[in-house]
C-alpha cells in the first residue's frame, strides 16, 4: 500500500541499530513501569475523590436521552479493539512496502503500551491497601495508536497541513479522555494514561532514531507517487452505482420477508443460536467480545481513519479517502434502511450484558461494516502481491472476519444466524460494486 522506491529492509548496521533500540526501550519501560506505579498509589486518594465527580458528571449525561449512548460510542475509539486495528493497519503496510525497521518500532511501542498499562495497574494493586489509580486503557491505546500514526505518516503530509493532522490528533485522544470521563471514569487514571502514552511513545521515538531518521527511512515518496486518472463518465458510474444500491436494498428487504415470514428459517436460526448459547463459558466469553468489537463502530471508524490516511499517502491522493466513504457510508445507508423496514426482534436468549443497539436484529451492521472495511483493506493491500493471490487473500480476509464478528454477535444473543448471512448478501457485492465503478485509486481497476 505504501511505497518509496527504494529496497526496504534490515541492512548493513540496521540490526544492530534495531536491537539497540529494543533494548533502550526496554529499559524505558521499566523506569515508565515504576513510575507509573509510585504515581497510581499516590493518586489513589484523589482518584476516588475525582470518581464521585465522574459519576455525578455521567449521570447527568444520562438524564438526555441519546447523549450517553454518542458519549460512549466516542469513547470507543479509543478502546484495545480500535486501537490494535488501527496498529494492525499501520504495521502492514509498512511490512507490504518493506519498511521491517519502521514496522518494528510500530510492534514494539504498540507491545510495550500494553505491558504498561497492565502492568501498571496490576502492580499499584499489590502495593496498596485502597483502590490505585492505574492508568486508563482508553486513553494510553488512544495516545500511542493515533502518535504512532502521526509520527509514521506525517513528513508523507504538505507542510502546510502538519499542524492541522497534529491538532486533529490532539483533539481525537482530548475527546476519548472527556467521553471516558463522561462515563463515569476518574479523571486521575485518563491523564495518567495520557502522561504515561506520551513518555513511552517519546521513548520509542527516541531510541529507534530520532525524528529525522524516521522521517528518512518513512514511507514519503511512494512509488509511482501522482494523482489517480480522471474517471472517466463519472456520471454514467455514479447512476450506476445506485441501481446497483437499490437493488441491493431490494434484495435485503426480500430477505428480510422471507427471515421474518419462513418457519422453516426460524427453526433453523434457532438451533443454531441455541448451539451457541450451549456453548457459552468463561473461557469464550472474552473471545467472543473481541471478535464482535472488530465491528463496532468505533473500530470501524478508527479502522477507517486509518485506512484512508495510508492509502492517500501512497497515492497522493484524496480518492482514496473518498473511496472509502462511498464504501462504509452506502453500507451504512443500506443497514439503516433495510433494519428500520424489516424491524425484526432480536434472539430471545440473554445477551451477557452487552450494550443493545437501537437498530433491529436484521441485518447485522457490525458484520456488513467488518466485511466492507477489512475486505476493501485486503483488496488494496493485494496490489502489490502477484495477481494470483489478490483475490485468494481479499476472500480469507473478508471470510475470516466474517466468520469472528458473526459468531461473535451470535453468541451475545444480538443476532440470528439469518441476520449474519444477509449481511453478506449485500456487503460483498457492494465493496467490489465500488471498486469497480467508484473513485479510482492508482493502479486499481476502474
Amino acid at each position: 500500500m505504501i511505497g518509496t522506491g527504494r529496497p526496504g529492509g534490515l541492512a548493513g548496521t540496521e540490526p544492530r541499530r534495531a536491537a539497540a533500540g529494543s533494548a533502550y526501550s526496554a529499559a524505558g519501560l521499566l523506569v515508565l513501569l515504576v513510575a507509573g506505579v509510585g504515581a497510581g498509589t499516590l493518586l489513589a486518594g484523589p482518584a476516588a475523590a475525582g470518581q464521585r465527580a465522574a459519576s455525578g458528571v455521567q449521570e447527568a449525561v444520562s438524564r438526555i436521552p441519546g447523549l450517553i449512548d454518542v458519549v460512549r460510542e466516542a469513547a470507543g475509539l479509543g478502546s484495545p479493539v480500535a486501537a490494535a486495528v488501527v496498529l494492525v493497519l499501520l504495521g502492514s503496510a509498512l511490512l507490504l512496502d518493506g519498511r521491517r525497521r519502521l514496522a518494528g518500532y510500530v510492534a514494539v511501542t504498540a507491545a510495550g503500551a500494553g505491558v504498561l498499562g497492565a502492568g501498571t495497574g496490576a502492580a499499584a494493586a499489590a502495593l496498596t491497601s485502597q483502590a490505585p489509580a492505574g492508568p486508563g486503557g482508553h486513553t494510553l491505546s488512544a495516545v500511542v495508536a493515533y502518535g504512532l500514526l502521526l509520527v509514521v505518516l506525517t513528513p508523507a503530509v504538505p507542510p502546510r497541513w502538519r499542524r492541522g493532522a497534529a491538532v486533529a490528533v490532539v483533539a481525537l485522544v482530548a475527546l476519548v479522555g472527556l467521553a471516558r470521563f463522561a462515563v463515569g471514569v476518574a479523571p486521575a487514571p485518563l491523564v495518567l494514561g495520557m502522561v504515561l502514552g506520551v513518555a513511552w511513545l517519546g521513548v520509542t521515538t527516541t531510541a529507534f532514531g530520532h525524528r529525522a531518521r524516521l522521517a528518512r527511512d518513512g514511507p514519503y515518496r511512494p512509488v509511482g507517487a501522482g494523482r489517480a486518472p480522471a474517471a472517466p463518465r463519472p456520471w454514467v458510474r455514479a447512476g450506476a452505482l445506485a441501481a446497483i444500491w437499490l437493488l441491493l436494498l431490494g434484495a435485503l428487504l426480500s430477505a428480510g420477508a422471507l427471515v421474518t415470514g419462513s418457519a422453516a428459517v426460524q427453526r433453523a436460526d434457532a438451533a443454531v443460536t441455541g448451539w451457541f448459547v450451549a456453548i457459552r463459558a468463561p473461557t469464550l466469553t472474552p473471545v467472543a467480545e473481541v471478535f464482535g468489537a472488530l465491528g463496532d463502530t468505533p473500530t470501524v471508524v478508527a479502522g477507517a481513519l486509518t485506512l484512508a490516511a495510508l492509502v492517500a499517502v501512497a497515492t497522493r491522493s484524496t480518492r482514496p479517502v473518498s473511496l472509502v466513504v462511498l464504501v462504509l457510508g452506502g453500507e451504512l445507508a443500506l443497514f439503516l434502511v433495510s433494519a428500520g423496514v424489516v424491524d425484526r426482534s432480536r434472539p430471545d436468549v440473554g445477551n451477557l450484558g452487552l450494550l443493545v443497539p437501537p437498530t433491529s436484529s436484521f441485518p447485522s451492521g457490525h458484520v456488513s461494516a467488518a466485511v466492507c472495511l477489512y475486505g476493501l483493506a485486503a483488496l488494496l493491500a493485494a496490489r502489490v502481491l502477484a495477481p494470483r493471490l489478490r483475490w485468494s487473500l481479499a476472500a480469507a480476509a473478508a471470510a475470516v472476519l466474517a466468520v469472528a464478528v458473526g459468531s461473535g454477535r451470535i453468541y451475545f444473543g444480538m443476532h440470528h444466524p439469518s441476520d449474519v448471512l444477509a449481511s453478506l448478501l449485500f456487503a460483498v457485492p457492494w465493496l467490489l460494486a465500488c471498486l469497480r465503478l467508484g473513485p479510482p485509486v492508482r493502479g486499481g481497476p476502474g
